[in-house]
């Protein structure tokens, strides 16, 4: 009554299906999964296409199938096609990595600074100048940590 999934597919209620090694079947509505374990030469064939291509090819033969229930078809279009799918393929095997939007040859800018961020700095370091022990007790201060008691190579130059 809660049927048969063979690869999380329900099966219809009396078909035969063949199962291969390596399958994994729930019946009912258990929990419970099962893989077939038997001999590798049993083992269904692996595609070598990954799952977005595979994806992409089904896309395609459905577009193909429309168009020719449609009588929409010709050998030219299905010439121009292949080409297509074969340039398309080897593009995309160049650029199987993710480029974050940002080419291979991009040049990182240095030069580029927030001035928000150099105004800040600006404003600490003339704090550090002008009163370095202070500067100084407020870091261990935060760190809670204690300032070293030995302060000489603090005193100003006379």
């Amino acid at each position: 009554t809660h049927g048969t999934f063979l690869n999380k597919t329900r099966i219809p209620p009396r078909t035969y299906c063949r199962v291969h090694v390596g399958h994994v079947v729930r019946f009912g509505g258990s929990t419970r999964l099962f893989i077939l374990q038997g001999p590798e030469e049993d083992r269904e064939a692996e595609s070598e296409l990954t799952v977005t291509q595979l994806k992409e090819l089904r896309k395609q033969q459905q577009i193909l199938l429309e168009k020719k229930m449609l009588g929409e078809d010709s050998d030219e279009e299905e010439e121009m096609d292949t080409s297509e799918r074969k340039i398309n393929a080897g593009s995309q095997d160049d650029e199987m990595g993710c480029t974050w939007g940002m080419g291979e040859d991009a040049v990182e800018d240095d030069a580029e600074e927030n001035p928000i961020v150099l105004e800040f700095q600006q404003e600490r370091e003339a704090f550090y100048i002008k009163d370095p022990k202070k500067a100084l007790q407020g870091f261990f201060d935060r760190e809670d940590g204690v300032l070293p008691c030995c302060t000489d190579w603090f005193r100003a130059p006379k």
